[in-house]
């Protein structure tokens, strides 16, 4: 009887050991896409936010014209500094920006839970001019991980954070 029980239990083990399998090559839900669009957009304003408060602030205090060419420059200029410390902070960290953690998302490596220093920070140079053309954000709607053109060349994948166990 033992013995019965025993083979039973791993053949449910083995059998929920297959189903999860086939769920990770299967891929992710094709919603994962607007909660990307949406924690996109959230990375991307919280640049934009405080480099434009930064800029608002400085220009009151040093007194210099807000819309001049040498402001706009420092405020993209702290803009695109922030992002980049930003984004490789949180990854780094917790492999969650804010955005992702917002929206509940988190960065793995394609073959494992672990990325490596060199594909964080490929992805993240990469970001921006693939978000720019759009076209490498529409790769991620023929993905079967819903992977986007910056994820690809840099070896990541973005999934929800209740598959962080897969």
């Amino acid at each position: 009887m033992t013995l019965q029980v025993a083979a039973v239990g791993a053949e449910h083990a083995l059998a929920i050991e297959a189903e999860e399998a086939d769920e990770r090559q299967k891929g992710v839900s094709r919603e994962i896409i607007f909660s990307r669009l949406l924690a996109g957009i959230i990375d991307l304003s919280l640049p934009l936010l405080l480099a434009t408060l930064f800029t608002l602030t400085a220009s009151t205090i040093l007194n210099f014209d807000l819309l001049s060419s040498s402001s706009i420059q420092g405020g993209a200029t702290f803009s695109l500094c922030f992002y980049f410390l930003n984004s490789f902070f949180f990854l780094a960290l917790s492999g969650q920006t804010p955005g992702m953690y917002l929206t509940d998302l988190r960065l793995v490596g394609e073959d494992s839970m672990d990325f490596t220093a060199r594909s964080l920070f490929l992805r993240i140079t990469l970001f921006l001019p693939v978000s720019a053309t759009v076209i490498g954000l529409l790769w991620g709607i023929f993905d079967p991980w819903c992977r986007c053109l910056h994820d690809r060349l840099s070896g990541t994948r973005v999934i929800p954070s209740s598959l962080d166990h897969a």
